[in-house]
């Protein structure tokens, strides 16, 4: 691809995009122009009418690149590289050699460089983003196949459910699709910091901690004009139900178009998706973990506390705020690291503390050392398989707690003796009363108050109850680009006004289906045309107003 530079007529540029985003491993990005990675050289082309001088000037010459509104020397953000093949002070290089009537130059930014959008000189524009394969970069990743995982990969597997019950869907990144590169610099020029002092802002996005503070605070918005507005209510008037978004692609670029307007709805793994999009795309490898249990402590003291009636109705909540912090210093319990260490510790180790306030105005408080963090999950690399990695965030409460009370490798007797009675209450919950609630997900959270009449002693018991899903069936009818999917109302109710919709390959298409009656199946058939080779996740979502959002997924592998 050739620009001819205004301010030279007999000078034609040849940024060579296409075979320099294949080198950094950028040419997936559906985005015209130059995207490189840090720590990097490329190359671009001069091509030139007249050659008189040319070397004595090349030797003299200095080449800029510069970044963000109001750019400096002093703060990282306008560079000036001489053409001899030297590092700058800044770590920024180039080298020319002429052959003929063409100059080519070999630029490399530094490893450390600010990422963002540049000018390079009067030449041309181009995108810096952070570099994995590169071992001078601080994102730097080793091996092949966690980075083909957690910066390549386009589709992922959200865990959900409760950690006894642990459901599992697929979600679309995306982080290559047109439009979210475009969107995930916008958020780092709409944030905070950059409105406050642009300059400093765009100097500090050398610093993969600092891009990855702004976006935390940027995909919610709460303090600022983030990508989503947060609704656990289960009232989604005006917005979309959080439980049907299958991917990140169609949020980011919403929230672009509509000029930074926050999108409706997001809960937890909708803004982990989100942000895990954003951080691929910027060259930072991600992952979403899925915390069950996950516990929100606000003031600091490892507690996380519920207030109760008499009855056992919850009559306070609390609010949410994130890090990042290394997961060594969580596991090791070092508090004293940033960012927000005690927070994130308390997601994963904290004490409930459940608090009854009584009607004489005592209160009596029950602890529950265990259920905070458990079975905390990921995507395993290269296959659809739960890891867990619970072990990496936090020691066993059983292995602690020897430990503390007992020598290392010391003998000891123990005798254990109880005699327990166990009383069970059958419950039995009519369809027509927890029908309403269904359209709101597959589970029910039940809550259990136990309280004896002699010593006026509680107990209180959160226990979720999850539905199974009907099965959707997926069938790729031979080699064409066509899908046949069927699912079969389990309910005694017929549906009515459902709809078929699919993400994923690059394509987004969704069918009304007016009624399906009892233990009737619901068919629709997809054509689609998939513009990237690999092995793709389908994502296919069928939604009734009685069923909620129902997710399965296939995996196609796309040829060239």
């Amino acid at each position: 691809r050739t620009t001819t530079v205004g301010v030279e007529p007999s000078l034609v540029v040849d940024l060579q995009w296409e075979k320099n985003n294949m080198d950094h491993h950028t040419e997936v990005f559906r985005e015209d122009g130059l995207i490189v990675r840090r720590g990097q050289p490329f190359i671009i082309t001069l091509d030139l009418t007249s050659t008189t001088n040319l070397q004595q000037k090349l030797n003299k010459s200095k080449l800029s690149a510069q970044t963000g509104p109001f750019p400096a020397a002093s703060s990282g953000t306008k560079i000036s590289m001489g053409l001899n093949g030297e590092k700058e002070d800044s770590g920024w290089s180039a080298a020319a050699s002429l052959k003929g009537n063409t100059i080519s130059l070999k630029v490399c930014p530094s490893p450390s460089a600010p990422i963002g959008k540049y000018s390079l000189a009067d030449l041309g524009k181009f995108v810096l983003l952070f570099n994995p394969w590169c071992p001078d970069d601080t994102v730097y990743m080793e091996k092949k196949e966690e980075r083909e995982e957690y910066v390549l990969s386009q589709d992922g597997i959200i865990y959900g459910g409760d950690a006894k019950n642990i459901t599992h869907w697929a979600w679309n990144f995306g982080q290559f699709e047109s439009g979210v590169l475009k969107a995930s610099l916008k958020i780092l020029n709409e944030s905070l910091q950059h409105k406050k002092n642009a300059d400093k802002d765009c100097s500090k996005r050398n610093d993969p901690i600092y891009v990855t503070r702004v976006l935390s605070a940027m995909v919610n918005a709460n303090d600022d004009s983030g990508v989503l507005s947060g609704r656990w209510s289960g009232n989604y008037d005006g917005g979309v139900d959080p439980s049907k978004w299958t991917g990140s692609v169609e949020i980011l670029r919403q929230w672009h178009d509509s000029n930074c307007k926050s999108v409706r709805y997001g809960q937890c793994w909708v803004f982990a998706g989100v942000g895990c999009t954003v951080a691929r795309a910027l060259g930072i490898p991600c992952r979403l973990i899925t915390n069950f249990e996950s516990a929100h402590d606000t003031n600091g003291d490892l507690k996380i506390e519920t207030y109760v009636g008499e009855d056992g109705r919850m009559v306070k909540e609390s609010v949410m705020c994130c890090g990042p912090v290394p997961v060594k210093a969580i596991k090791i319990g070092d508090l004293t690291c940033q960012y927000d260490a005690a927070f994130v510790y308390a997601e994963v180790n904290a004490d409930i503390i459940t608090t009854f306030k009584l009607y004489d105005g005592l209160e009596r408080n029950v602890v529950n050392k265990i259920t905070v963090g458990q079975n905390i999950s990921t995507k395993s690399i290269g296959k659809d398989a739960r890891e867990d990695v619970t072990h990496l965030y936090k020691y066993e409460e059983e292995q602690v707690s020897l430990n503390t009370f007992f020598a290392a490798e010391s003998d000891f007797t123990l005798v254990v003796s109880c005699a327990l009675s166990v009383l069970k209450i059958p419950l039995k919950h009519r369809y027509l009363k927890y029908a309403p609630l269904l359209s709101t997900g597959s589970q029910l959270q039940v809550w259990a108050l136990l309280t004896d009449m002699d010593t006026d002693a509680r107990l209180l018991e959160k226990h979720y109850v999850s539905f199974k899903d009907p099965k959707i069936n997926i069938k790729r009818v031979g080699h064409a680009s066509l899908v046949k999917l069927s699912v079969e109302n389990p309910l005694p109710d017929t549906l009515p006004e459902c709809w078929f919709s699919i993400e994923g390959a690059n394509l987004t298409h969704g069918e009304k289906i007016l009624n399906v009656g009892p233990k009737e199946t619901a068919t629709a058939k997809f054509y689609f045309t998939p513009t990237q080779s690999g092995l793709r996740k389908l994502l296919v979502i069928f939604s009734s107003t009685k069923l909620g959002h129902i997710k399965s997924y296939v995996n196609l592998s796309i040829s060239k």
